[in-house]
């Protein structure tokens, strides 16, 4: 539904010709994942409010107060999936990333993220690393 309302909107615009950038933002809590190599939806999105099962690995890993231990969290909804089956040439993409790899329109997709995006996965901005 996002690339369709993206695409109504655009086609609204009665002065497209003239837009040269466009600025993607969503919640980094809202993400789907996508065939790595071609960028299709393999699982719809899970929205920044949809808690799912805590994950004994993040536990394990993340500090007290992480963001990742939130059932809300990306990371948890990542684990989530995996459990439900196994990831085969996935990848999580927020909900953002997957807007702005769609407006690229490269024949390849364009999937990256950004650090804040990233930290709700446990990306550590501080060190600029993964755990």
């Amino acid at each position: 539904v996002w690339l369709s309302k993206l695409r109504e909107t655009l086609k609204g615009c009665d002065q497209l010709a003239k837009v040269e950038r466009v600025a993607v933002s969503g919640t980094s809590g809202s993400c789907l994942l996508v065939d790595a190599d071609t960028g299709k939806v393999t699982r719809g999105p899970l929205m920044y409010n949809d808690a799912v099962e805590p994950s004994s690995l993040i536990d394990a890993a993340a500090p007290p107060g992480h963001c990742t231990r939130s059932a809300t969290s990306a990371l948890a909804k990542l684990l989530h999936w995996a459990r439900e089956r196994k990831l085969e040439n996935e990848v999580i993409c927020h909900q953002a990333d997957y807007v702005a790899s769609a407006l690229a329109s490269t024949e390849k997709p364009v999937l990256v993220s950004d650090w804040h995006n990233a930290l709700k996965l446990g990306f550590d901005i501080d060190a600029l690393e993964w755990p």
